[in-house]
Formats: C-alpha cells, structure tokens, sequence
C-alpha cells in the first residue's frame, strides 16, 4: 500500500478501545462516533454567544459535517455542542483547514473562545442546568 511505496511498513490496529461512562459502566468503541450537538446546549450557546457578541457574529445555518472527533465521544455521555470558533483567516495566514500540515491557527481570536465558554458556564450553572 501507501508505506509501502515510500520504502516503509506499517500496521494498523482497530481493535475497539475499552472506555466507562459516566455512570460506570463499560463500553468498547471500535471507531468515532459521529459529533451530534445537543439542541438544549446548542441553542444555549448561540444565545450566549449572540449577546457577547452580536447577532452577525454567531451562524446557526451552518451546513453539516461529518468531523471523526474525539468530542464525539464525549459528548455520547455528557449534553454538548460543538462550536467553530472562526479562526480560519485567509488575510492573517490561516488559510488551511484543520489537520492540514500548513495549518496555522489565528490566535487573535481565541480570547473569545475563553469568554464564550466562560459565559456558556455561567448561564448554564446560573439557569440551573438543564
């Protein structure tokens, strides 16, 4: 295959990885689960989201992806949602997709990340969870 023609060898493993819920029990995972975002919390963080930074800041009419993401995992346990925080910047240098090798990341605008997940807490805790 691939490695072979570089002059390399490779293996693969997908044996299913041991894992516990939250509430102890045991599970095998054998791939990613798909990253499905909560309603409850996604609408919590587009409302926080809106007022922190405005209504033409925050897009909910974003089209689906199908990202393979450790958060999937997560998020099978715990109500979650998965947000892009817009740091794909063409005029700042950060033109490539994630997981590219020339992936360069606009720094500039992780503060508001930090504030948005802050005020997500705040209103989540403050609005007695769900």
């Amino acid at each position: 295959g691939a490695a072979a023609t570089r002059g390399c060898a490779c293996a693969v493993d997908f044996a299913p990885e041991a894992a516990r819920t939250r509430a102890g029990e045991s599970i095998r995972r054998a791939h990613y689960p798909p990253t499905v975002n909560d309603a409850r919390v996604t609408d919590l963080v587009v409302r926080v989201g809106r007022e922190m930074f405005g209504a033409e800041a925050v897009s909910d009419d974003v089209a689906p992806v199908m990202p393979g993401e450790d958060f999937g995992f997560f998020a099978q346990t715990w109500p979650s949602a998965m947000a892009w925080l817009g740091a794909h910047a063409p005029e700042r240098g950060a033109a490539f997709p994630l997981h590219s090798g020339k992936y360069v990341l606009d720094e500039s605008v992780l503060h508001l990340g930090v504030a948005m997940h802050a005020g997500v807490a705040a209103r989540f805790l403050g609005e007695n969870g769900f």
